[in-house]
């Protein structure tokens, strides 16, 4: 009697112990997935800023290159992690029925993932290079009655030093 109660609890503290490790498992790619995604972002801002400055097409590429290799990265964390969920939930699932041997067991439900389309990749409306443009202003300089109060008639602000 006294070995039946210390396997259940052997059994019991082991299934606990893989519990744990799988939700740490899930929560490691979970913040994976999070920091990959801030990476993500700021590859995009790194895109559209390369991209209004005229960057040449190579970099442009190169910065896509990267943005793809991020998601596709992404796309393997967050997979894991369905399969993680799955086996969890399979394996609960066969716990509660080895408790339960009079009931019959149950289909797994099935997922199926479709991959993204191939060769469906974003790219800027132009990868030319975009000519430079003259950044001349056609803005007049402010008349002296239209000034703000806090400049002062030579055009400096107080507390500026006209020799720098």
């Amino acid at each position: 009697m006294l070995d039946n109660i210390l396997n259940t609890v052997r059994q019991g503290v082991e299934q606990v112990q893989r519990r744990g490790e799988e939700l740490t498992q899930v929560a490691r790619l979970r913040v994976e997935v999070f920091q990959l995604s801030r990476d993500l972002e700021g590859q995009f801002a790194r895109l559209g800023r390369a991209y209004h400055n005229g960057a040449d097409t190579d970099l442009l590429q190169g910065i896509q290159a990267d943005i793809r290799r991020t998601e596709g990265e992404i796309r393997d964390r967050e997979q894991l992690i369905a399969e993680l969920g799955d086996a969890e939930t399979t394996g609960a699932e066969a716990e509660n029925r080895a408790d339960r041997p009079g009931e019959p067991a149950s289909a797994p439900a099935v997922v199926q993932l479709t991959p993204p389309p191939k060769d469906t990749e974003q790219t800027p409306p132009d990868l030319q290079k975009r000519p430079a443009s003259d950044a001349t202003s056609t803005a007049a300089a402010p008349s002296v009655s239209n000034r703000p109060a806090f400049v002062d008639t030579a055009g400096q602000t107080p507390g500026e030093n006209s020799s720098s």
